[in-house]
């Protein structure tokens, strides 16, 4: 019996190291067209002031000017503009 339990419990961790690494599946880079696409979506439904200053809060005049490396960054904070939760 004792040996069914430690098998049992073998069996158990490794389940959970498979599904630690299900859960951290690589995400999808964020590219320029991923973010001009939500910031369009914003702008047009009457959030362009917020796009905007997203885009300054980035220290940029216009998008393309937002280096890659922050793109996610925008991405999360765009998300929010019209978020009333």
């Amino acid at each position: 019996m004792e040996d069914m339990v430690t098998k049992l419990r073998k069996a158990a961790q490794l389940i959970n190291e498979v599904a630690d690494k299900l859960g951290k599946s690589e995400e999808k880079p964020v590219t320029f067209t991923d973010v001009r696409t939500i910031l369009a979506d914003k702008a047009g439904k009457g959030f362009a002031d917020e796009v905007k200053a997203l885009i300054k809060k980035h220290n940029a005049a216009k998008l393309s000017d937002i280096p890659e490396s922050e793109y996610a960054d925008v991405v999360k904070e765009a998300e929010a503009i019209g978020d009333a939760n």
